[in-house]
């Protein structure tokens, strides 16, 4: 079981690289910041040459609310950058969760998005909505 694994890391590692290598030859001005996986969920975030070492990865996190939160079939991930000439924080989340149409599907939604943010709080008291100056999800 745990080859089953360590052979998923690495196919996950190597799509990751197949695509940013992808992305970077239709645009090679733009530079990965941030690539992270867990499971099928991704986040990347790419930022052109030239501000490139304007900013420094803050922090990197993920959340699982799949099946007894433990499944990462479902969650979210966090992605928090810092431009280093004034502070100012920017962060990026990416999330997969449940689908379908009605207002408890809704609900389970909204919650979902509440544990992704309370799993990948960015410091001991605040979520990235609130330690963040942008956030785009």
């Amino acid at each position: 079981n745990n080859s089953n694994n360590n052979n998923n890391n690495n196919s996950n590692r190597d799509n990751n690289t197949t695509l940013v290598n992808l992305i970077q030859d239709r645009c090679p001005s733009y530079h990965a910041l941030v690539q992270f996986q867990r499971g099928e969920m991704r986040l990347m975030v790419f930022c052109h040459e030239r501000m490139a070492d304007a900013f420094a990865v803050h922090t990197v996190k993920a959340e699982n609310t799949g099946i007894g939160g433990v499944m990462a079939n479902k969650g979210g991930i966090l992605g928090q950058l810092v431009l280093k000439s004034n502070g100012m924080r920017l962060s990026f989340v990416s999330a997969h969760l449940e689908a379908h149409e009605g207002k408890s599907h809704y609900q389970a939604r909204c919650d979902d998005l509440l544990e992704i943010l309370e799993g990948t709080k960015t410091t001991k008291y605040h979520d990235a909505s609130i330690d963040s100056h942008y956030m785009f999800v």
